[in-house]
């Protein structure tokens, strides 16, 4: 609102209908918004400092000649204002300073100012006692014909103000009928010039003496307004203080809350009742795959199927209904890239400060790797479970196949080359070494022990296993890229030349036309979050990969891979043991197996072995032929078709033979013949008393005692710890003829 002229043209109005008894209520309304605002517009329009538009001042002059029904009712609230109304401070001092006609009028601009700034007061002519002035309206201010009669009726009382007779005021033209200005004459009775100045001084002095009086008066009311404005102030003061902490703690709030949100690596929402995403976390973004801009506002049936946009509608109207949160319940989102993730949700209600429902706000959690990780631990204790289960199986079938192959070396030692029965028991002996096979990939997948562990260069065993493969299958092109400095691992050789056999094989049989079989090493190095799922050590490996450029596998197989008796092939072309045995081995050797293959695209499979700090040993050659010795020996197992063998078989071979059918047995038959005794063949799996206890007490007897350990099947590797306890030797049933004279030579020559 435009500040043009003074709220005393107003009073005039307000007291003019309060003298004459008429209820002006209704014309105060509806005058301008910045007045109709204020809690209290007439206490406003009331206050001669105040000062507001010539609108509002031409609006309250037509309501008040509509509602007076008297035209001349502008010039008479003129004359009323100058005569009744009391002024401002400043008006006070500028009106009685100018105390007489002529000073008035010469001065008339300035009184003029102290009330409007809608015109400019000419003063044409002056003479003794008449003077002629023009009023040069503004028009751009709202005035009208009403505020010209308002002024005549000003003029006219305008002596009042000092105690002098009203003027005699004749309108000669009028701007508001078309002339460039309204033109007033102004006549006064005559005074005598002497008079005149001799008051002048005694008006000088009545209007200070008036000026100090109101001032006096004011002087309260301005301490009183000046005591309010204070209070008022501190009051304000202290609301924007308490504002600002209130601002202050809100935005550290907002702070805190917005840090948790983008720290968490759950995905937070907030949706509003429609499904409509309002606010999120960058986790949520990263769930869904969608950046900020594009999720802003998409429903949430834009990333569920059919299915799952019915569960997420269910469970929120569910919320809405009981206003009781929903927790862990599981759905299937669709990520940007059509990936399909499951995820677990909890939701709760959103309300406004009345408590009105307006939306809901959850959390979203990908379970995409623990339902990973809880599948390879549904897996891994599924082949425990049947690694358990074959690995007894596998101890007592080696027992029954040591027997026959050791009676089938018997017969043979004992018959001539032209014998007829000779091509039967070599047939014999050749299916006992296919079930021997048999039973070693049963015992590689039941984890059945690591036999002879040594400190092992990868790169040769793997060259010289790809060498011999490559002879006998011409159609696979065999390409090698070996890490230089590849760290050690310490292995049982011979199964890791059994897991690279059976994944040569399997790649083979992936390329029926023929392709490129990939071998490379390198070193790694494994952290936490890697072998979690595993449960083996993070630290330092060594990888071997494997690929193959054959028709590769889906999902489906890839899942069943290692499972014991799982194949592909037709029946009669494969066990289903082969990768069941690498897998077993190579987790009994602290290491991982995985794979990874795409239908069409080949297949890789990646073993990861711990690496070691201990310096390679050399594997050492041995002869070609069976040998004999004259010594005795103690031989110690628990089943009788064993011994009774064992016996047999080492009396051919030129020894003296004792038998201990258990532990317990073996440790008296030694403590009474340990100077007799130069050698003992023990087994490691026996009731009451196990190998490995035998090894001990007999070690207590005779420190230097020589003994060849012997297992068909071992759990932990603990054969390994009674090698590493000083035992000479490990011999794996069901051992060759040929192969157990070699060992005995082998420990008894030592020096």
């Amino acid at each position: 609102m435009k500040k043009e002229t003074s709220c005393i043209n107003v009073i005039s109005i307000l007291d003019y209908f309060k003298r004459h008894n008429v209820d002006y209520s209704g014309i105060i309304g509806d005058l301008d918004p910045e007045i109709d605002r204020l809690e209290d517009p007439e206490s406003f329009l009331r206050d001669p400092n105040n000062w507001i538009s010539c609108t509002v001042v031409s609006k309250l002059h037509e309501r008040a000649t509509s509602v007076l029904h008297d035209e001349k009712a502008a010039y008479k609230m003129g004359r009323f204002v100058a005569e009744n109304v009391s002024l401002g401070y400043a008006q006070k001092i500028v009106v009685k300073a100018f105390w007489s006609y002529k000073k008035a009028l010469k001065h008339c601009q300035k009184i003029n100012d102290q009330w409007n700034r809608s015109k400019k007061v000419e003063l044409y002519e002056l003479k003794q006692n008449e003077a002629t002035i023009r009023l040069h309206w503004d028009p751009d201010m709202g005035t009208t014909k009403r505020i010209c009669l308002y002024n005549q009726g000003v003029y006219t009382s305008l002596p009042s103000i000092w105690g002098g007779n009203p003027l005699i005021l004749k309108e000669r033209c009028c701007y508001f009928d078309g002339a460039p200005y309204c033109e007033y004459h102004l006549k006064w009775p005559f005074e005598n010039r002497l008079h005149e100045i001799l008051s002048r001084f005694f008006t000088s002095k009545s209007v200070l003496t008036d000026t100090i009086k109101e001032m006096e008066k004011d002087k309260k009311i301005i301490e009183e307004k000046t005591e309010k404005l204070s209070n008022m102030n501190r009051e304000l003061q202290n609301e924007i203080a308490q504002r600002k902490n209130i601002e202050e703690s809100l935005k550290a709030s907002e702070e805190k809350y917005r840090t948790i949100l983008e720290s968490i690596e759950d995905g937070y929402f907030e949706v509003d009742i429609a499904g409509n995403l309002t606010f999120f976390n960058d986790s949520l973004c990263e769930i869904l795959g969608y950046s900020r801009d594009e999720l802003e506002g998409m429903n949430n049936r834009q990333y569920t199927d059919d299915e799952y946009a019915r569960t997420v509608y269910q469970t929120f109207n569910k919320v809405y209904t009981t206003q009781k949160p929903e927790k862990g319940f599981g759905l299937t989102i669709i990520a940007k890239n059509n990936t399909i993730k499951p995820v677990e949700a909890s939701v709760s209600l959103k309300s406004n400060a009345e408590g009105k429902p307006i939306g809901f706000r959850g959390v979203v959690r990908d379970i995409s790797e623990t339902q990973r990780l809880e599948a390879q631990l549904h897996q891994a204790q599924k082949m425990e479970a049947i690694g358990t289960l074959a690995g007894g199986i596998a101890h007592d079938f080696n027992n029954l196949l040591m027997a026959i192959q050791s009676r089938t070396s018997i017969i043979l030692m004992n018959r001539d080359l032209s014998h007829p029965d000779r091509e039967h028991l070599q047939g014999i002996a050749a299916h006992v070494e296919s079930a021997t096979d048999l039973t070693r990939q049963l015992l590689g997948f039941a984890r059945g022990g690591k036999y002879e562990v040594k400190p092992t260069d990868l790169n040769e065993l793997i060259k010289r296993e790809s060498r011999m493969f490559g002879r006998t299958k011409k159609e696979i092109t065999i390409r090698g890229k070996y890490k230089d400095d590849l760290w050690p691992v310490e292995v049982d050789r011979g199964q890791i030349q059994q897991v690279l056999l059976n994944l040569y094989v399997n790649a083979w049989q992936a390329m029926p036309e023929g392709g490129n079989l990939y071998l490379e090493t390198e070193n790694v190095t494994l952290d936490d979050n890697y072998v979690k799922p595993f449960s083996v050590e993070p630290g330092k490996y060594v990888k071997i990969s494997i690929s193959d450029t054959g028709i590769g596998m889906d999902k489906t197989i890839q899942e069943k891979i290692f499972d014991p008796f799982f194949t592909t092939k037709e029946p009669g072309r494969g066990t289903g043991l082969g990768l069941a045995s690498a897998y077993g081995i190579i987790r009994n050797h602290g290491g991982v197996i995985n794979v990874y293959s795409e239908k069409g695209e080949g297949t890789t499979f990646n073993v990861y072995l711990p690496a070691t700090e201990k310096e390679v040993v050399k594997e050492k050659k041995s002869a070609g032929d069976t040998l004999r010795g004259i010594e005795t020996i103690l031989f110690v197992d628990d089943e009788e078709m064993i011994t009774e063998v064992a016996e047999d078989l080492l009396e051919l071979l030129g020894y003296e033979v004792l038998i201990a059918g258990s532990g317990k047995e073996a440790i008296k038959i030694y403590e009474e013949s340990k100077e007799r005794v130069d050698m003992v063949i023990l087994d490691m799996i026996m009731p009451d008393m196990s190998g490995g206890e035998a090894y001990d007490r007999m070690k207590e007897i005779n420190p230097k005692v020589k003994v060849l350990l012997s297992s068909g099947y071992s759990t932990d590797g603990r054969v390994n710890e009674i090698l590493d306890r000083g035992c000479n030797g490990f011999i794996q049933k069901p051992f060759k003829m040929k192969e157990l004279s070699q060992k005995l030579r082998e420990i008894l020559d030592e020096k």
